[in-house]
């Protein structure tokens, strides 16, 4: 070999091993940050956790955690049931189950919407966005925020929709209304058998 080949050689080497070293860098700190973010997101879901009355520790464990969420906004099981699908079923996003990803993304949505209203916070469709693309803003914002947890709120839970789980819709779980003739009266008397024929003994003078 010559020595000019050497060199050049050499100077590749030394130019390849730096992208790697910039490349390595890069990554390095791409993970860095996104394990902040989402120690973030877990820090400010327990915060949250413990303001709704729930155990903090309940924050750092998979998919019990989303049920967890569901509880606070008083929503039907079912929500839970499609957030963890879209969960478990990750890595065929790009396969046949793909729809259950968008599914759970779109629950998500509306379980988000009726959580800020849960903590009195403006839930329109921008302010969800937000949640759902930023969620350890949100969460760590209403965890040590003086935000305070409402209860459920009927209206924005009526306003989120039904899904259906194995062909069953969560509206057959709704008690079914008493007919009225079952309703008692005030009195608790039995109407009589004359309350329907007009009182004419004592007609008005």
């Amino acid at each position: 070999m010559s020595i000019p080949y050497l060199l050049q050689l050499s100077t590749d080497n030394a130019e390849l091993q730096s992208q790697l070293e910039m490349f390595g860098l890069i990554g390095g700190s791409t993970y860095a940050v996104v394990f902040a973010l989402f120690a973030a997101s877990l820090v400010g879901m327990w915060k949250l956790f413990v303001k709704a009355g729930k155990p903090g520790w309940a924050a750092i464990v998979p998919l019990y955690n989303d049920a967890v969420l569901v509880e606070i906004c008083g929503l039907p099981a079912t929500y839970k049931y499609y957030l963890w699908a879209s969960i478990i079923l990750i890595p065929a996003m790009l396969g046949c189950f793909g729809v259950f990803i968008i599914a759970g993304i779109i629950v998500r949505y509306f379980m988000l919407r009726v959580l800020l209203a849960s903590f009195g916070r403006p839930n329109e469709p921008l302010n969800v966005v937000g949640a759902l693309l930023f969620p350890y803003v949100t969460y760590l914002s209403i965890g040590f925020g003086s935000d305070t947890y409402l209860g459920v709120q009927a209206a924005a839970v009526a306003a989120a929709p039904k899904l259906p789980w194995f062909g069953q819709s969560a509206d057959a779980a709704a008690p079914v209304a008493a007919p009225a003739s079952s309703v008692p009266t005030m009195s608790g008397s039995a109407p009589s058998e004359n309350s329907d024929k007009p009182n004419n003994e004592n007609p008005v003078q």
